[in-house]
């Protein structure tokens, strides 16, 4: 129920008004100026779990159809219909995005709510969080981000960066250590999944340089010796014949 008493408001009659307007896919929300109604007991946990009244909601259709009805005025959300307007909590992002399908032009993302969105102009890769612990995010829609979880990043191979030809962006304050130690803004990146994922976007161009590249943009680094370090080597074959 919403936060002000008012009986008629539920998750159910909000997401079947929602449904009725939208005819599938995201509600046209932008173009919807409801009145506001009061705060409803519903939030959305940093790993993407929508909770209300204290339980996960455990139908993912329902999930889905709120997901569509999401609309972000400043810092607030609310779900939306044509008649209602009622507010919701977002720990971090709205959305997670848990797979990413990588092509020698593009990487495309899916949420656990069905959206499918390709990185570029209308969809940014932004991160944010502390050097320690980088949050990558994506833009869906209208302000919605996706967090990028882990398996997303990933991704389903390794990406083709010697065929992107994105703009340079500038540099980031990231460095690789002579040890292979990855710095960002002066502090050890702690995260080995996310020091690999920068690995695999990792590419020296002509003029010398080190860049992270992904189809839409290219940032340089500073690398002070070589970008990897091995570690272990295995030798295969005999050894030295004996006397």
């Amino acid at each position: 129920m919403a936060a002000n008493g008012d009986k008629s408001v539920s998750p159910e009659g909000l997401a079947q008004a929602a449904a009725i307007a939208a005819k599938g896919g995201p509600a046209p929300v932008h173009l919807w100026n409801p009145p506001y109604c009061g705060e409803m007991d519903l939030v959305i946990r940093a790993d993407g779990t929508w909770v209300h009244d204290g339980t996960p909601i455990g139908r993912p259709a329902l999930v889905r159809l709120f997901a569509g009805i999401l609309k972000r005025e400043g810092d607030r959300f609310f779900l939306v219909s044509p008649v209602e307007k009622i507010g919701i909590r977002v720990e971090d992002a709205p959305f997670l995005a848990t797979d990413a399908d990588i092509a020698p032009d593009a990487i495309t993302f899916t949420t656990t709510v069905g959206d499918r969105v390709t990185a570029g102009p209308d969809h940014a890769i932004t991160v944010r969080g502390t050097a320690d612990a980088p949050r990558p995010y994506v833009h869906i829609r209208r302000g919605l981000e996706a967090l990028i979880a882990r398996a997303a990043r990933a991704g389903k191979g390794a990406p083709p960066v010697e065929r992107w030809n994105p703009p340079f962006c500038g540099d980031l304050d990231m460095e690789i250590k002579a040890d292979g130690t990855w710095f960002y803004m002066g502090t050890p990146i702690g995260r080995a999944p996310l020091v690999r994922l920068f690995s695999t976007v990792l590419r020296k161009d002509e003029d010398g340089k080190t860049y992270l590249v992904t189809p839409v943009e290219k940032a340089g680094i500073r690398v002070v010796d070589a970008p990897f370090v091995a570690v272990e080597a295995n030798v295969s074959g005999q050894g030295d014949d004996q006397a």
